[in-house]
C-alpha cells in the first residue's frame, strides 16, 4: 500500500504559482492539501489523522525503545508523507513547526519533498526536486514523491553574538551560512526588493539586478578582505569502539578571501557544486578539478564526501563577486577549508554582513561579533532520483 501523502502550499511563493498548484493538488487529494496561510497547525492535524488512523504507525511506535537514551529516530516513509510547495524557507519553516508541535512524538519523523516555487531553491536541487516548479503532471509528482528515498538531513543552529552587549541571537538552517562580501549582495539585493518590489518581475530580470548588486559590492568595497578579520575553528569527532575523540583545528583562511562559506547541501547560488564532487577546482583552470578527497587544507586522512545527513560541514572561501558568478556559470569551485561538525567564528570588524539560507542580516558592534554553528535536530527528507 502506497504510503498518504499531505501537501503545505505556501501561496505567496512564485507569484500566482501557488494557487495553481493548489488547486491542481486539492482535486487529487482534497483536504490533505492545505494553504500555510494560517500557519502549518492544519496540515499537521492532516498528517496526526492519517497517523492516528494506521495500524503500521501503532506498531512502529510501539518498537521504540523509549528506556534507551539512544533510541534513534523513526520515519513514518511507508505510511506518510508530506510535500512543501514554496522556496527553501518554506521547507524549513514546517520542519520547525513540525519539531515544535506536541502532537508528534519527538523520535517520529514524517519525510518531507520539496516542490520548489521561486528563484534559488538550494535545497530542492540538492534533493533531485529541480530549481522551480513551472507546471507538469500532478499525478506524476505525486507517483514520485511515493518512490523517493528517505534519507536523514541535518539540521543546524546558528548563533551570532555583538561583543559590545553580549547579546546573542540565534537561527536555524540546513543549507548554508556565509559571511562576507556574498552575504552583502544577498543583503542588497534582499533591500532593495522590499524598496522596490515593481522592479522584479521576472527570473532573468532578478539574476540581472543580483549581478548589479554584486558589481555594486565590489565597487563600494563592502565585502573586502576578511583574511586578517576572522578566525575561525572547528570540532570534529573521531569515533572509535571505547570513545569518542574530539579534535580542535584552526583553519586558515586564503589571502584574498573575501567571503567565508559554512555548507552543509551540495548546491549554493541556485545550483553551484562549489565542494565539488569532482575535487576543487584548478586556479585559472575551472574546468579541471583535483582528487576529491585532496585539496591545500585537506586532513591527513583526505577529504570526506559531503552529504546531507553526515553531521559534517564543508567551510570555504570565495574571493570576490567575481569568482562566485564564475562558479555559477562555469561550475567551478570555491577554496576548500576544511569540514567540522562544530564552529566557532570570530570577526573583528565594526560591521558585518552574515547570511543563513538566502536569508540575510546586518550585524554593527564597535567590538565585532562571534559566530558559533552547531547540530540541531535531524529531520527526514526525500531525494527524488527519477
Amino acid at each position: 500500500m502506497a504510503p498518504t501523502i499531505v501537501m503545505f502550499v505556501n501561496r505567496k511563493s512564485g507569484g500566482q504559482k501557488g494557487v495553481r498548484i493548489y488547486e491542481e493538488f486539492h482535486s487529487l487529494i482534497g483536504d490533505r492539501c492545505v494553504y500555510l496561510d494560517d500557519g502549518a497547525s492544519l496540515g499537521i492535524q492532516q498528517c496526526v489523522q492519517v497517523l492516528e488512523q494506521s495500524e503500521e504507525y501503532k506498531k512502529l511506535i510501539e518498537s521504540v525503545d523509549l528506556s534507551d537514551p539512544d533510541h534513534k529516530f523513526v520515519s513514518t516513509e511507508n505510511i506518510l508523507r508530506c510535500v512543501c510547495s514554496g522556496g527553501d524557507g518554506t521547507v524549513s519553516w514546517v520542519l520547525g513547526e513540525m519539531d515544535k508541535s506536541e502532537l508528534i512524538p519527538k523520535f517520529v519523523r514524517i519525510p518531507v519533498a520539496h516542490l520548489p516555487l521561486g528563484t534559488g531553491n538550494d535545497f530542492a536541487r540538492a534533493t533531485g526536486w529541480g530549481g522551480g516548479y513551472d507546471g507538469g503532471s500532478p499525478k506524476q509528482i505525486l507517483q514520485k514523491v511515493q518512490n523517493a528515498s528517505a534519507v536523514r538531513l541535518d539540521r543546524w543552529k546558528l548563533s551570532v553574538k555583538t561583543l559590545s552587549d553580549g547579546v546573542s541571537k540565534e537561527f536555524p538552517f540546513h543549507n548554508y551560512i556565509s559571511i562576507g562580501c556574498d552575504a552583502a549582495v544577498a543583503y542588497g539585493f534582499d533591500d532593495l526588493r522590499r524598496r522596490k518590489p515593481h522592479l522584479f518581475t521576472s527570473r532573468a530580470r532578478n539574476k540581472l539586478i543580483y549581478i548589479g548588486q554584486g558589481a555594486l559590492v565590489t565597487f563600494t568595497g563592502k565585502g573586502g578582505l576578511i583574511r586578517k578579520k576572522v578566525q575561525v575553528s572547528g570540532e570534529s569527532v573521531q569515533k572509535t569502539m571505547e570513545e569518542d575523540k574530539i579534535h580542535t583545528h584552526e583553519f586558515e583562511l586564503p589571502m584574498l578571501a573575501q567571503s567565508l562559506v559554512i555548507e552543509n547541501v551540495p548546491s549554493y547560488m541556485g545550483g553551484a557544486d562549489i565542494w565539488g564532487k569532482k575535487g576543487e577546482s584548478v586556479v585559472c583552470l575551472p574546468m579541471i578539478h583535483t582528487d576529491p578527497t585532496k585539496g591545500r587544507h585537506a586532513p591527513p586522512g583526505g577529504f570526506q564526501e559531503q552529504s546531507l545527513g553526515d553531521g559534517v560541514l564543508e567551510a570555504l572561501t570565495f574571493q570576490g563577486p567575481a569568482q562566485q558568478g564564475i562558479a555559477s556559470v562555469v561550475k567551478s569551485t570555491a577554496r576548500r577549508v576544511g569540514q567540522a561538525s562544530k564552529f566557532h567564528i570570530e570577526c573583528r570588524h565594526s560591521r558585518w554582513y552574515v547570511q543563513y539560507d538566502g536569508e540575510p542580516l546586518l550585524f554593527e558592534d564597535e567590538k565585532g561579533i562571534d559566530v558559533d554553528v552547531w547540530l540541531g535536530r535531524s529531520a527526514s527528507v526525500l531525494v527524488n532520483k527519477s
